[in-house]
């Protein structure tokens, strides 16, 4: 995910780093239609991301690829994640954006979790839009329903 944010710099403030050509070309042109991100603010917890796509396909850590090539990264399963969805061109239609609130090993003292939610289309490109959520959870909630996207 590093990479996809190094890349996104150098997109769209290339000119004013101070970077060769030949550093630029190690960093590729990344622009999806859909971009999710989810973190969180507790160690010691595991959050997972789901997405529905237009056809139903849920895509999630059993089921990391969708048929029309969005992906999801790695399960965190402790830790403050993140986690992310992306897909370069996504189907015509609703994508459900769902958080399940699996586990955690947390102390309450420290006060509930805490999810930021973020959500990008047309990531990369020059009409992109952002769109940020901060969600308090109660170990309780399960699956939750965060956000939708439509294209």
């Amino acid at each position: 995910m590093a990479y996809v944010e190094a890349c996104h710099l150098i997109q769209s403030h290339g000119e004013a780093l101070q970077i060769t050509e030949i550093q630029k070309r190690d960093f590729i042109d990344f622009k999806m239609d859909i971009r999710v991100v989810v973190d969180w603010n507790h160690d010691n917890t595991d959050l997972d991301l789901f997405v529905l796509t237009p056809e139903n396909e849920k895509v999630y850590y059993g089921h990391e690829f969708s048929k029309e090539g969005g992906r999801l990264s790695n399960d965190m399963i402790d830790g403050y994640g993140p986690e992310e969805f992306m897909v370069r061109t996504g189907l015509k239609g609703n994508y459900e954006i769902l958080v399940n609130y699996f586990s955690d090993q947390v102390q309450k003292i420290s006060g509930p979790t805490t999810l930021k939610v973020t959500i990008y289309t047309n990531y990369g490109r020059l009409n992109e839009m952002k769109d940020t959520k901060i969600l308090r959870l109660d170990k309780n909630d399960g699956e939750l329903a965060v956000g939708r996207i439509s294209i």
